[in-house]
């Protein structure tokens, strides 16, 4: 898939268009058919009103709050990271208070902890942790995602600190809704710190308790990985990807599946889910690269668009991704192995790929040592989740932490829009670049509710009052698309 159609507004006589972002040129679709953008994820007719309601009235905490939770686990389940940017701005009023309610402060952590700010993340987390004010299920869901970042920013001793307490007296009112995922964090900190076979032993245990557990089936599938047991590694993998999986569990079952040679498996595993989010296109790219896909140099430059674009925007949280397409894809591996080093204490993936970078070869699973261990949980730092009720239950959470802490590089973006102004002397040129698919979550382009947005009529900026105000100076004069 491209990456977002941008339609490109150019006002007249002070405002003229000017080149802005490195990717396709412009171009004027030749009939009103034309399909020149498919929706990845439609929004419900119900999130629709939420949104508007909540811009009627933007202090309503109740309401903020079931916003900016469904906005996260949409992001956790398509990949998208703009919804991540609906999360935030459904916080904005209490965003930048130096205490705002305690389920603020959760989500904040959350979101922040996505974006790779583990500093602020942990500083709303320890708050929180000792806030007793808040009630005992955000404690431990504070608790629970404290452990998790801390675990895979290779603070392991903290975060045993932490799991230990979740399955303690202290928390023991909240039942197998918390014991559960908190002895799983205990077993994959085993795991970590040297002791796999005892891990896989305790989370076997814990899979009875908690039978067609998807999340918990990753755990397991990951670690029989590692353990080299390919048998029950795919198996897990089938289970954890079974049902509506999220985009983490996809392209963990498509590395396994790569890494055993069946890239055409992978690939059937991955068309069906859209690749709009990086982690998958870049799946997809070293899948068809191996079985001699011409399609996967595309893919390539379409990652290195987003990255370049990423860069463009002040962000560099996707040095993992980056290092395998230079390894895999562009044949770079000096590249590579740089690039795992800036990611190395972030990622388990950057391990592998310094040491495919030192062998000049494609990248390999990392088996075991003292970098597994260390930086074995950021990799898996993208587990799926649920989401149900007022509150997240705290497996939801738990769930939620590791899916969003690491960042699988899915842009790490609230939006794809782009605004630049070039004075010269008396003259101002400027050019506004509006993605699509955000301008259909504020005017409803996709009237039909097809997902697919067409030239004709939908974008005519008239039926969409683009029109300056009253004394405005610039008039937009043309839309072109690209």
């Amino acid at each position: 898939m491209a990456p977002p159609t941008f339609i490109r507004l150019a006002a007249g006589w002070l405002c003229a268009a000017i080149g802005l972002v490195a990717t396709a040129a412009p171009f004027t679709p030749r009939g009103d058919e034309v399909i020149v953008e498919r929706l990845p994820a439609r929004e419900s007719a119900e999130t629709r009103r939420q949104r508007a309601a909540l811009a009627r009235d933007p202090a309503q905490l109740p309401l903020a709050l079931a916003t900016a939770r469904a906005a996260i686990e949409r992001a956790r389940q398509h990949g998208d990271p703009r919804e991540l940017g609906l999360a935030q701005a459904a916080l904005k009023p209490w965003w930048a208070q130096p205490a705002p309610p305690a389920a603020v402060r959760l989500l904040r952590a959350t979101i922040r902890q996505s974006q790779h700010d583990f500093d602020g993340a942990l500083a709303d987390l320890d708050a929180l942790a000792v806030d007793a004010t808040a009630p005992l299920p955000l404690r431990a869901q504070a608790r629970l995602t404290r452990a998790t970042v801390r675990r895979v920013t290779g603070r392991l001793e903290p975060a045993e600190d932490d799991c230990r307490a979740l399955a303690g007296p202290d928390f023991a009112s909240l039942g197998a809704a918390l014991s559960v995922p908190a002895r799983a964090c205990l077993a994959e900190l085993r795991s970590l710190r040297g002791q796999p076979r005892e891990a896989a032993i305790a989370l076997t245990a814990l899979a009875r308790e908690a039978p067609a557990d998807g999340w918990l089936a990753l755990v397991r599938a990951e670690l029989a990985q590692r353990l080299g047991d390919h048998v029950r590694a795919e198996a897990l993998f089938r289970e954890a990807t079974a049902g509506t999986p999220g985009v983490y569990a996809i392209a963990a079952r498509a590395d396994w599946l790569i890494e055993r040679g069946r890239a055409a498996e992978a690939l059937a595993l991955i068309e069906p889910q859209g690749v709009d989010a990086d982690a998958l296109l870049l799946r997809r790219a070293i899948a068809r690269r191996r079985l001699g896909d011409a399609r996967a140099a595309a893919d390539a430059a379409t990652l290195q668009a987003r990255f370049d674009a990423a860069r463009q925007r002040g962000e560099n949280l996707h040095l993992r991704e980056e290092a395998l397409l230079a390894l895999e894809l562009q044949g770079d591996p000096a590249k590579g192995a740089g690039t795992g080093r800036a990611e190395l204490g972030a990622a388990e993936g950057a391990g592998r790929c310094l040491a495919a970078g030192a062998r000049g070869a494609g990248c390999r699973p990392a088996r075991g040592g003292a970098d597994a261990a260390r930086l074995g949980g950021h990799r898996r730092a993208h587990r799926h989740g649920r989401q149900g009720g007022a509150l997240m239950t705290l497996r939801q959470l738990f769930t939620l932490a590791l899916a969003l802490v690491a960042g699988a590089a899915q842009a790490h973006k609230s939006s794809d829009a782009y605004l630049r102004w070039q004075v010269d002397g008396a003259r101002i040129e400027q050019r506004v670049d509006i993605a699509l698919r955000d301008l259909d979550r504020e005017l409803e382009l996709d009237a039909d509710g097809d997902g697919q947005l067409r030239w004709g009529g939908a974008l005519t900026l008239e039926r969409h009052r683009t029109r300056p105000r009253p004394r405005s100076r610039c008039a937009p004069t043309s839309a072109t698309a690209r």
